[in-house]
């Protein structure tokens, strides 16, 4: 597992995915598109979580954490528990 604490943690997804890493969890504030990095980090095999800074409201990022991590069957992709 690997929670990455870093800025534009999409171009670490290939690297951890080769290294071995089972999942990523990345911070939603990281990022511009949480969905597209999510499909990317499935896509490399992993399994994706999203994480907050906790400065942030949880209703900031809940209708985007949910979009990212469950409607990702409309795609053809098993979505996440």
């Amino acid at each position: 597992d690997c929670h990455c604490m870093i800025e534009r943690p999409e171009k670490w997804i290939q690297p951890l995915a080769d290294a071995g890493a089972s999942s990523l969890t990345f911070h939603i504030e990281a990022v511009d598109d949480a969905r597209a990095t999510a499909i990317a980090i499935r896509d490399a095999g992993m399994r994706p979580g999203i994480a907050i800074k906790p400065g942030t409201p949880v209703e900031a990022v809940q209708v985007r954490a949910r979009t990212a991590l469950s409607e990702q069957r409309c795609e053809g992709r098993t979505p996440l528990p």
